[in-house]
């Protein structure tokens, strides 16, 4: 009996130990965002190109403001997936119009991110801090102590809440001095 009790012990304090390292490594996805593309002005048109570069193919024109759906996950600040019906590509976010709630969907999801997350969103996250000059490393998409710490370091520059948790209002700080 003694060594069942043993046993289910071990158990026990294996899984309570697992469970919380689990939840600590939380991916998180980009899902699509609905927008439109840019309309055609005065002869500059909004293009969906095959890769990441205005000299590459371009697979669809856009002639006139089209639903389009966009994403950010390519470790980039200035280029968007894209698709239009069956059709994807790259689009430069300059050809997107946006609201600061679709970018932000865009960028970082719904998620409030903390140490512990992963995945394109974070990798997102360290690219905006990246682009405002502040040293968390590699954008590997892994919200560590580097990340924590600059994320902390964002919203006392901002006056922000200074948790190290990345929620709206640090998301939307971030867009601003990026995008607005």
């Amino acid at each position: 009996m003694k060594k069942y009790i043993s046993i289910v012990l071990v158990v026990l304090t294996l899984i309570s130990c697992t469970v919380p390292a689990l939840a600590a490594t939380t991916h998180v996805d980009t899902s699509w965002v609905s927008t439109t593309s840019e309309s055609d002005l005065g002869g500059a048109y909004a293009c969906m190109y095959k890769s990441k570069s205005v000299g590459s193919d371009v697979v669809k024109i856009f002639y006139e403001p089209t639903s389009i759906q966009i994403r950010f996950n390519q470790n980039s600040l200035t280029w968007v997936s894209a698709k239009c019906g069956n059709t994807t590509g790259y689009m430069r976010i300059d050809q997107v119009k946006y609201t600061k709630q679709q970018l932000r969907k865009a960028l970082f999801g719904n998620y409030a991110m903390q140490r512990g997350f992963e995945g394109q969103p974070v990798a997102n996250l360290q690219l905006c801090l990246k682009k405002l000059d502040y040293d968390v490393g590699a954008a590997d998409g892994i919200f560590g102590s580097g990340t924590e710490r600059e994320v902390k370091n964002f919203q006392l520059a901002c006056k922000l809440e200074n948790d190290g948790i990345a929620g709206t209002n640090t998301q939307n700080a971030l867009i601003d001095r990026i995008y607005f």
